[in-house]
């Protein structure tokens, strides 16, 4: 409606030309959310495919024995066959389920040169903390870790952190959850036996 508005304000047709200038304007509009996503389908399958050799080049460095090493590379390149796949077919929902996976292996390394690498290989800005830390700010919110997701969460989150220059307050509360999680666990263990 607001290309209506715009066509409305600034164009003067009879109510006959009305149906053709709107649906040419749709169209319009239709071929700019094309444009936008093959955009960002070029842009997930680049940063995944960054993501895949990233994660390649620092296995390597760890010196697996070779058939481990083969499997490991055997797997990636099925991913990239179905990042492929799912680029061609444009399907947008798995690249980014696809991403989501893939940048979980950086993300538990509390790995903060990723997002450099993939800005330098690729030109895109990528932030793998971003959902992390809006779910340590929920879990904050909350005064407890539920989940053991939830505990995994902020154990990457206190790892980052102390990396980063992060406020010494956020990485007290987020250790106090952790030691009440703790005890919590222990006295339901003890109450078990």
């Amino acid at each position: 409606m607001a290309g209506w508005a715009y066509f409305k304000c600034h164009t003067s047709v009879n109510a006959w030309t009305l149906p053709a200038t709107l649906l040419r304007f749709q169209i319009h509009a239709s071929k700019l959310k094309s444009q936008e996503r093959q955009a960002d389908l070029k842009r997930h399958r680049a940063i995944l495919m960054a993501t895949i050799d990233y994660i390649l080049k620092h296995i390597a460095s760890e010196g697996l024995p070779k058939n481990d090493l083969e499997n490991i590379t055997g797997y990636y390149q099925r991913q990239r066959q179905q990042i492929e796949k799912s680029f061609e077919t444009g399907r947008l929902y798995n690249l980014r389920q696809q991403l989501n996976k893939l940048v979980e292996f950086p993300m538990r390394m509390c790995d903060l040169t990723f997002s450099k690498y993939i800005m330098k290989t690729t030109g895109y800005d990528i932030d793998i903390f971003e959902s992390l830390q809006i779910r340590v700010d929920e879990i904050i919110k909350q005064n407890q870790i539920t989940p053991k997701k939830q505990l995994s969460d902020i154990i990457i989150a206190l790892n980052v952190y102390k990396q980063q220059s992060v406020d010494q307050s956020k990485i007290d509360i987020l250790t106090n959850l952790l030691i009440s999680y703790a005890d919590k666990t222990n006295a339901t263990k003890l109450s078990n036996l």
